[in-house]
């Protein structure tokens, strides 16, 4: 593969191999993030194809171990919104819709995971999914939000507790479960 200016592609710092691995590594929760944020599976197919062309179009500063996944989650994010703000200005509600195309995807549009978190704000959608599904710090969830890590846990607590109010749900998403002493006769 060259670029337009015909420089090779491993002269820039990533191999096709370390890229590959950093696809296939990476690929699958970039695109859960976004199908959860989003709500839909054309957009999440089409962000995570865009996330990564343009992780591919700057490698150089990429890099590659955990780093890679903070600017990979940074790039989604970015694109995401901008596809979000887009959407909304064509239309008045900016909410994830289920799109029914028939396939698997569709499965995952209708679990009560999905459905609870479709009725956040896109900043509450986003931090719930940066910080309960895909583990990253309240550090982490500021840096890519561009808020304080304050915000961040505050916003992702009050998600929580939205999508969390659906009682089956509630030891899923780490919550205690209470049960009650039993009574022996």
């Amino acid at each position: 593969m060259r670029r337009s200016s015909g420089q090779p592609f491993e002269s820039r710092g990533v191999s096709h191999d370390e890229f590959d691995v950093l696809v296939a590594t990476h690929h699958g929760e970039i695109y859960t993030y976004l199908m959860l944020v989003t709500g839909r599976v054309s957009d999440a197919h089409d962000l995570s194809q865009r996330t990564f062309l343009r992780a591919l179009e700057t490698r150089r500063s990429l890099g590659l171990g955990a780093l890679a996944r903070l600017r990979l989650f940074g790039i989604a994010t970015d694109l995401c919104q901008k596809c979000l703000r887009s959407r909304s200005s064509r239309s008045r509600a900016c909410r994830p819709r289920v799109e029914d195309d028939g396939g698997a995807s569709d499965c995952h549009a209708k679990h009560p995971v999905f459905l609870a978190i479709a009725g956040l704000s896109v900043k509450q959608r986003m931090a719930f999914a940066l910080r309960k599904i895909h583990a990253f710090d309240y550090e982490g969830v500021g840096h890519l939000l561009r808020c304080s890590s304050q915000s961040a846990q505050g916003c992702a607590m009050q998600a929580f507790r939205k999508v969390s109010q659906g009682h089956p749900l509630r030891s899923a998403l780490g919550s205690p479960i209470v049960t009650r002493p039993t009574v022996k006769e």
